[in-house]
This record gives structure tokens, sequence and C-alpha cells, in this order.
């Protein structure tokens, strides 16, 4: 008998809470003032990649560090020379010269000996035609190494895709505050969106690239690799306030 005794009046202790639960929303007012929320909207747009860049280095290791150095320059000379046979509308940059000495094998009790020098250097190219990298690789085949490659997207595509990008992130941020018009019973043309914050991706600097005419060679006997390019997704958000009355 207690037992069920007990059993009722926790049920209608629930159902007076729920009671109390539901008046209180019921008679929650917003203030005349408004209400006023911080919201976030996003937005995010996949465009291809229209820029590429690849790294190349050239080795060489002689008994002197005289001789190794002069057979990695020319070395790199020469594969500088075909990536120009491709074109000459890339940029072109060397970097990261290294030369380190190689020993004998280690002996116990006997000093490391140098028996020769290892000299490297390297050379990144940048092209806004992708179309170029299988090219250029082509081309480049077996007088350089090729240590990377990547694709990206100029800052051209992404001032183009600026005004998308606003639109879509200003859209979400107004959604979000019409749903909260919503839910407190208000309508959503009493939503106004104020102090508008835009951050975006790390911004990329232009690749100033200088037209000339191109150079033509035959490098049509090799076999081109296939190459894809791929994809980028650039996004943008808004920090608002939404004023909500």
């Amino acid at each position: 008998m207690k037992y069920r005794q007990t059993i009722t009046t926790l049920a209608l202790l629930a159902m007076s809470m729920s009671a109390m639960a539901q008046n209180a929303l019921h008679d929650t007012r917003i203030s005349p003032q408004g209400v006023n929320l911080a919201l976030v909207g996003h937005a995010t747009v996949v465009v291809p990649n229209d820029h590429a860049r690849l790294l190349w280095t050239a080795q060489s290791q002689a008994a002197t560090l005289q001789e190794a150095t002069a057979n990695a320059i020319a070395q790199m000379n020469k594969g500088i020379a075909a990536i120009k046979s491709v074109t000459l509308d890339a940029k072109l940059q060397t970097m990261n010269v290294n030369s380190y000495p190689v020993y004998a094998d280690h002996k116990a009790g006997v000093t490391p000996q140098v028996i020769a020098w290892r000299v490297s250097q390297s050379v990144s190219v940048d092209t806004d035609n992708v179309g170029l990298v299988a090219p250029f690789i082509t081309a480049v085949n077996g007088v350089l190494e090729l240590d990377s490659l990547s694709f990206s997207v100029t800052e051209k595509t992404r001032l183009a895709q600026e005004k998308e990008l606003i639109r879509l992130a200003i859209a979400d941020a107004t959604r979000k505050a019409s749903y909260s018009a919503q839910a407190m019973g208000l309508k959503p043309n009493r939503v106004q969106l104020k102090d508008l914050v835009f951050e975006g991706a790390d911004s990329v600097a232009g690749n100033r690239v200088l037209m000339r005419a191109s150079a033509k060679a035959d490098y049509a006997t090799m076999p081109t690799p296939a190459i894809e390019s791929g994809t980028s997704t650039l996004t943008l958000s808004v920090k608002a306030n939404a004023l909500i009355r």
C-alpha cells in the first residue's frame, strides 16, 4: 500500500512540474528593447585548382667540394633550360643550396676521413597553367629529381568567389537568426543583423607572372604522365549580432 502511494505521489509531482514549466514558457515575454543574439554564418565554395608548384632538386657527389658544386650547378642549369623549353611563362626561383661531406665507413680508433662532397640545389616552378604540369615533368625527367608537386587556387580565383562567399555567409547567418525568432514566437521579419565581421581562410599572394613568347621543344616523344589538379575548398564566416524584437 505504501509502495502504490509513493508512485502516485511521484506521478502527481511530475505532472505539477510539467505544468509549471509550460506556464513559465507561456509567460515568457521579450524585452521591449529586443533580444541580442551572437551568430556565426558559414559559407563554402569548391573550385578547381588553377595554380601549380613544382619543386626539383639537382644533386652531385664528387671528390672535392668544387667539383661537386660545379656538377650540381651544371645539372641545375640543364634542368632550368628544360623547364624553359616548355614555356617561359612560369615563375622560377632557385633555392636550398646545400653541401656536406661524405665520410668513409667508421672504424674503431680511426678518425673518419672525408672521401667526397655532396652538393644539392633546388628550384621551384610556379605556374597558373595547370595544363603545363605534365609537359614540365616529361621535359625535366632524368635531369632533375621531382621532390614535390602541389596545386592551389590563385588569388584571382579567390577574389572572383568572394562575392558568392559573402552572400552565402550572410544568408546562413540570416537563416539562423530567423530560426531563433521563430523559436521565440516572433516573426522572422523582425530580425536585424548588425556589426558584421568577416573571417576567411588564409590569403595567398598573387602570382605575378611575366608573360613572354613561348619557346618550343621536342618532348612529344617522352611519355606524358596523367595529372589531376583536383579542387580546393574556399571558406568564409561572418560574425554578427542579431537584434530580434
